[in-house]
């Protein structure tokens, strides 16, 4: 059996900035080949570097009240041994000191975090591929997570295929079947066989990865060629010996011999049991008469029929 499937990369990704922004430059196009960690496109980031100067100068600011405090602090601390400082005015100072700190801390974290927003306008390649598509150009406003490229991964090709369960069931992962991809043949791995049920299609779908020498795009089509053993007696028929029977029924016509190389025409139902391109495999009791293999339109059953010198009937 032949079932059809499609070739896909192991890894696609719609990839995009984690913040929104302004595209700046968009690094790479269409059908460019990149390698992992590679620039790919850029946001415009004078906001978050304006932003990080201010955070900054409050950094500045913070430190040298802080250094007042100290100085001050210091100075309590020196009058209180001689008995000429007040212990809340210490304690004021202690205050004011914790909170120059914890505030020194979130201008750092800030600081840090803005660092981490500069590099996250720099979009960059996860893994070596290909640009298959590019969604945005420069100048747009994108969103967060907003897809701007289309990365497939290269070299790893698959392909997906969807078969019915009773042909999945008989499959072994590991095993090497072979598909067909235009005019070449390959032995491709069974990766993974689904676990659910296509709601649509009825079918289940099977991964497999194809060889390394495989020079295949994504999207090509392919052919699974599958065998299965049918333990079934019956007949192989040309197409042409079967004809429309009642309430979707398939029949023969069998020539039932009289006397004088007579026949009578009978129609006999058929069970179809496997269909190829010119021939069908059925099931059915022909009692050793023959079948007429074609021109059905000619006969009727019931219809007597002669043989001529020669022939057989």
């Amino acid at each position: 059996r032949k079932v059809v499937g499609r070739v896909v990369a192991a890894q696609r990704v719609d990839t995009g900035f984690e913040q929104g922004g302004k595209i700046d430059r968009v690094l790479v196009d269409q059908g460019e080949a990149v390698v992992v960690g590679q620039q790919l496109a850029t946001l415009d980031k004078r906001l978050l570097e304006v932003d990080g100067k201010q955070l900054e100068a409050q950094l500045r600011e913070t430190r040298a009240r802080l250094g007042l405090v100290l100085s001050s602090l210091k100075r309590q601390q020196l009058l209180k041994k001689q008995g000429f400082s007040a212990e809340q005015q210490i304690d004021e100072l202690a205050s004011q000191k914790q909170a120059l700190l914890a505030g020194i801390e979130r201008l750092r974290a800030g600081l840090d975090a803005n660092r981490l927003q500069l590099e996250k306008t720099v979009l960059v390649a996860p893994y070596d591929g290909v640009i298959s598509k590019r969604f945005e150009d420069e100048g747009a406003v994108v969103g967060a997570g907003e897809p701007v490229l289309q990365l497939l991964e290269a070299g790893q090709l698959e392909v997906v295929f969807g078969v019915p369960v009773d042909m999945a069931n008989g499959l072994e992962q590991g095993k090497p079947y072979p598909v067909t991809v235009g005019k070449d043949t390959f032995q491709a791995s069974l990766i993974a066989i689904g676990s659910d049920l296509n709601a649509i299609t009825r079918t289940v779908t099977l991964r497999f990865a194809l060889p390394d020498e495989a020079r295949l795009r994504d999207g090509e089509l392919a052919l699974l060629m599958l065998t299965r053993e049918v333990q079934e007696s019956g007949y192989w028929l040309p197409v042409s010996a079967l004809a429309d029977g009642v309430r979707g029924l398939w029949n023969s016509y069998l020539l039932e011999p009289l006397a004088d190389k007579q026949y009578r025409v009978l129609a006999v139902n058929v069970g179809v049991l496997h269909v190829e391109a010119d021939r069908v495999y059925v099931s059915a009791e022909f009692d050793g008469k023959q079948v007429i293999a074609t021109g059905l339109h000619r006969v009727v059953p019931g219809q007597i029929v002669s043989s001529t010198p020669g022939e057989e009937g």
